[in-house]
């Protein structure tokens, strides 16, 4: 199944009109000059959620694809700034295989685990919960809706309804087969667009690992690219690093129809799907003030 077409939509954003009656960030080329400003820093990282960032979202997450065209965008990149790191809700494993690039480092389920670039092993900041995987899929096949795919994360369980016929009663099943689980587990449970995840319930998000990355690779100067509420952290978590150390940084928001309402409050600057995060990978590897650097 491929990735739905959101043309029409896409061209509508590009005039700025709202989404979800909130108004759009400014549109990141249309203001290439304050990216410039980032990018002459000293040292440069951008970070990037992968689904509906750097792909777009697909009805079932298992027929995802990374385009050869943004895959060459971000190797491009990688020898341009400091650190690449994309920071996502899928497991290393998944991110490595699909991406494919050994100069990024891969940060999976939304911060326990990370594989860094040219590494030979993941770290990991939590254990896998045994039986769990079990447990869900049981649950889950007990629910009379059709539609439903439970993903297994390694460390953590991924329950999608995006292709269950009524979302609102399908994500309340779901919450009432995970919500036992995690009480009584001692785990936390995450959502995300038309996805319920449960897993370990540590302080770790995609917020600590851009500032811990932020940190241990002492940037200047960052970049953070999402689309869903877990990139809120990440989002978070730079504008702390403006604040407390004086680092460069924006926040960008991938939007479209589903776009919550606190990705576009706490955005600076807003790209619209995966063609024009391509265009604006494309302008820092060829046309930014860093397109002379080789790293």
């Amino acid at each position: 199944m491929r990735g739905r077409s959101r043309s029409a939509r896409n061209a509508s954003l590009r005039i700025g009109v709202s989404v979800n009656d909130m108004i759009l960030p400014p549109r990141v080329l249309d203001d290439l000059e304050s990216f410039s400003e980032i990018l002459l820093a000293d040292r440069v990282g951008l970070f990037s959620d992968f689904d509906g960032t750097l792909t777009p979202l697909f009805d079932d997450p298992r027929n995802t694809v990374l385009s050869p065209a943004i895959r060459d965008a971000l190797r491009e990149v990688s020898k341009r700034v400091e650190l690449v790191s994309v920071v996502s809700g899928r497991d290393v494993k998944y991110l490595r295989e699909t991406i494919g690039l050994k100069s990024v480092t891969y940060v999976g389920n939304h911060g326990l685990e990370e594989w860094k670039a040219g590494g030979r092993q993941p770290e990991y900041s939590a254990k896998v919960p045994v039986g769990l995987l079990d447990q869900v899929q049981s649950g889950v096949g007990s629910i009379e809706f059709s539609g439903l795919f439970v993903e297994d994360k390694g460390l953590r369980v991924a329950v999608h309804y995006r292709n269950a016929p009524d979302l609102v009663a399908a994500r309340s099943a779901v919450s009432q087969v995970l919500e036992p689980l995690a009480a009584a587990r001692g785990l936390g449970i995450k959502d995300g667009k038309m996805v319920l995840e449960i897993g370990p319930s540590v302080e770790v998000n995609k917020g600590t690992a851009v500032d811990h990355l932020a940190r241990a690779y002492e940037l200047k100067g960052a970049i953070v690219l999402g689309d869903d509420v877990t990139d809120c952290d990440a989002y978070d978590a730079l504008h702390g690093l403006v604040r407390e150390r004086g680092l460069k940084g924006a926040a960008v928001a991938v939007v479209d129809e589903e776009t919550p309402e606190a990705v576009l409050r706490k955005a600076d600057y807003r790209l619209s799907g995966s063609l024009e995060v391509e265009e604006f990978l494309r302008w820092i590897a060829y046309a930014s003030p860093r397109a002379e650097r080789k790293l």
